[in-house]
């Protein structure tokens, strides 16, 4: 197997990063292997080899699938988090989870991107994924009041 395309999500510096990924992407493909690293963009450099070979290391998708235990509806899950308690409403159609609204105490910088990213993720991969760096509190908290939701019996 070739890697034929790499997509690249980050919080670095736009200004440093997005043009060290532009010239390492294609570099990375076309080599099949490791380039030299960009220099003023070390660190995007190195996270972006270490990304790549555990993508190609993983032995699954790093995916839990959701244990859903309940009918349609809407369900509320609560967890402790960083800020406080932590409380979601998750909606589930046929089985699946079609919605994850969230209401947090926690650092807003700090845990709203990380819910905006792991919140459609989750969803579409219907589990819980990997956490965020730097929110793993939150991230935790997330995933533990999402199975709370998912485990209870009676719909709001």
């Amino acid at each position: 197997g070739k890697v034929v395309d790499i997509t690249v999500d980050h919080t670095d510096t736009p200004f440093v990063a997005d043009p060290a990924i532009k010239r390492l992407v294609p570099a990375l493909i076309e080599e099949q292997g490791y380039v030299d690293a960009i220099s003023q963009a070390t660190v995007t450099s190195t996270a972006l080899f270490k990304a790549v070979e555990d993508a190609l290391t993983a032995k699954d998708s790093g995916v839990k699938p959701f244990d859903v235990q309940v009918g349609d509806g809407e369900y509320e899950g609560v967890a402790d988090s960083f800020g406080g308690q932590m409380t979601v409403k998750v909606k589930v159609e046929g089985g699946k989870v079609v919605d994850i609204t969230v209401d947090h105490t926690d650092t807003p910088f700090v845990a709203d991107p990380a819910i905006k990213r792991l919140v459609p993720v989750m969803i579409e991969e219907q589990g819980y994924v990997d956490a965020i760096s730097q929110a793993t509190v939150t991230s935790t908290a997330l995933f533990n009041a999402v199975e709370d939701a998912l485990s209870r019996k009676e719909a709001e």
